[in-house]
């Protein structure tokens, strides 16, 4: 038995709605919780994006755990939410989502997906395996520097250099 999210996805609500940096945090720390909470049950999700966080009641709830399992394949639909390790054959982990979290960051506070055009396939190879983050000065401007240095942790190419999850929810960005 599923619970009835009868609210939409958060794809849906970005399309309708833009969000402060304050509101951005606020919803993006909620997703952190979700994603803690598979972790400490030692599911990593893999499939962390915009389609996959319903709401209810307000309140975003993470689905579609197809991509956790282990033998799970990954559709082009999700390519643009891939960190690094997917390409290069490393094991998965928790840090895997945390990649993901921080491309449905990007895109709550910039309703855009940080490598401009994920369906441009070099476009996208760049930014996952070469490219640092970084942001135009318009977008750097609309948010403080602790919410860029969460982004930046988010992708940090080398998994055992990402931000974990607890890292997440206790970033300085979440109580300014």
């Amino acid at each position: 038995m599923l619970e009835l999210c009868d609210e939409g996805n958060l794809k849906q609500k970005l399309a309708a709605t833009t969000y402060s940096e304050k509101d951005g945090l606020a919803l993006a720390r909620q997703i952190a919780e979700g994603i803690s909470v598979l972790h400490d049950l030692g599911i990593p999700h893999r499939g962390i994006k915009a389609e996959n966080v319903l709401f209810k009641n307000g309140v975003p709830k993470i689905s579609e755990f197809t991509l956790s399992l282990p033998e799970a394949a990954t559709t082009k639909k999700s390519m643009g939410h891939l960190p690094p390790e997917h390409f290069n054959g490393s094991d998965i982990s928790g840090e895997f989502d945390i990649w993901g979290f921080g491309v449905l960051l990007h895109q709550i506070l910039f309703k855009s997906h940080p490598c401009g055009d994920p369906s441009k396939m070099a476009v996208l190879l760049n930014f996952i395996t070469k490219d640092a983050y970084k942001l135009s000065a318009q977008d750097r401007a609309k948010i403080g520097n602790s919410t860029f240095d969460l982004l930046q942790k988010c992708f940090a190419k080398d998994a055992a250099q990402r931000i974990s999850i607890d890292g997440v929810k206790s970033h300085p960005c979440f109580s300014a």
